[in-house]
C-alpha cells in the first residue's frame, strides 16, 4: 500500500553548480512517501540513479545498500557543429541535497553487501535470486521497518 503525505513545499533532491558558482536547484513537488524504501546500489548506479540516492540518504527517507555508486556527477551539453557532429562540453556539477558533490566520489550506501564474486560480471537482473545477497538484505531491512 501507497501512502503519501504533504509537506510544506518540495524537498532539495539535487542542484547544480556550474564553474561561475551559478546554482540551480531541482526540488521534489509537496507529495511525500511514507513507506519503507531500501534501493540497491553499486559501481554501475550513475548519474541519475546517484541523484536519487543521494536525495533519499539525505533526507533519511531510506536505506541504500550495496556497494559505493560510480560517481558520474558532471552535466553536460552537446554542442551541435556545422558539419552534423557535436562536442559534449561539461557545464556544471552535481550535489546531493547536503553538498557533496557526486562526481569521482559516489555515494556510500548505508549498509555495503558485497555481491557474489561470481556474479561480478553479470547484470544485477542475471542474478538468481536466491544468491542475491543484496537483495535478501533489502527485503530484510524493509521487513524490520515495517514491524
Amino acid at each position: 500500500m501507497c501512502h503519501s503525505r504533504p509537506v510544506a513545499s518540495g524537498r532539495l533532491i539535487v542542484y547544480t553548480e556550474d564553474k561561475l558558482g551559478n546554482r540551480s536547484e531541482r526540488k521534489s513537488d509537496s507529495k511525500e512517501l511514507d513507506i519503507p524504501l531500501a534501493i540497491l546500489v553499486n559501481g554501475y548506479s550513475a548519474s541519475a540513479s546517484e541523484i536519487l540516492s543521494g536525495a533519499v540518504k539525505d533526507h533519511d527517507k531510506g536505506t541504500l545498500i550495496g556497494t559505493k555508486t560510480f560517481g558520474k556527477g558532471l552535466v553536460q551539453a552537446v554542442q551541435e557543429l556545422q558539419d552534423g557532429s557535436g562536442l559534449k562540453v561539461t557545464v556544471a556539477r552535481y550535489f546531493t541535497p547536503s553538498g557533496v558533490c557526486i562526481h569521482k566520489e559516489g555515494i556510500q550506501p548505508d549498509i555495503v553487501v558485497e555481491l557474489n564474486e561470481k556474479y561480478s560480471n553479470l547484470p544485477v537482473s542475471q542474478v538468481p535470486r536466491e544468491d542475491d545477497a543484496q537483495l535478501k538484505k533489502a527485503i530484510e531491512v524493509i521487513r524490520e521497518q515495517i514491524h
